[in-house]
């Protein structure tokens, strides 16, 4: 287990609408993607940046168990952003990462976050290079092509929000991955401040990219073409 540091010096300088994913496991909830794929600039789109439809008409519908293929592989490979989910519930303020999970779906990659608590906004893309939140220092990486990907009103470790009824939540797995797929190779925390959890993805190659929200239980869902 690596051990994070509590605080960050800044934010992570990205939009207001932000987002991601998932070691192997099985047996999770099947529910309907609750958002759809919009454009940088935060308008709903039919067709985002790609030209093919990463709506929630064209998403998986379940977070699959390893080896299972839900969906044909995705085809937009541009930033997607997710609006804001209805009102926290419960007692947590902000979502804490359970844990995070990647398998092979045959033709697509899946990395799924999954939280304790209802998450914000998020955003998933393309990047030159992961940047940690706060520092700005390039987290490093396996790969030849990056996907960074932001969530609001998300935390791995909820201690200073706790008092008022709020318990203490916090993650306890690792916050490097290095699963090795047919593209997905490694998933690393790259940042956690005020809120807004950061992670970085390493790929063999830039390939189709598909982001979405399910519930029951609160995941983040990022698909990956090979």
């Amino acid at each position: 287990m690596i051990t994070r540091p509590t605080s960050r010096a800044r934010r992570l300088q990205v939009p207001a609408v932000l987002a991601l994913t998932g070691a192997l496991v099985t047996g999770c909830a099947a529910d309907t993607p609750t958002t759809t794929a919009q454009t940088a600039a935060g308008t709903p789109s039919a067709t985002p940046p790609g030209g093919a439809s990463a709506s929630a008409a064209t998403a998986p519908t379940a977070d699959t168990s390893p080896g299972a293929v839900a969906a044909p592989a995705p085809t937009a490979t541009g930033t997607l952003d997710g609006p804001a989910s209805p009102a926290p519930s419960g007692v947590l303020k902000a979502a804490v990462v359970k844990e995070i999970r990647a398998a092979d779906q045959g033709t697509f990659d899946r990395v799924v976050i999954e939280f304790q608590g209802t998450f914000g906004a998020w955003r998933a893309g393309y990047v030159p290079k992961v940047t940690e939140d706060g520092s700005g220092d390039p987290v490093s990486l396996q790969g030849d092509r990056f996907v960074q990907v932001s969530v609001q009103n998300a935390t791995f470790d909820n201690a200073v929000q706790v008092g008022d009824g709020v318990p203490h939540a916090a993650y306890t797995g690792p916050h490097r991955l290095s699963p090795m797929l047919g593209n997905v190779l490694e998933i690393a925390d790259a940042g956690d401040f005020e809120a807004v959890l950061s992670l970085g993805i390493g790929l063999r190659t830039q390939a189709g990219l598909r982001a979405y929200r399910l519930e029951g239980p609160s995941r983040l869902v990022i698909d990956i073409a090979h």
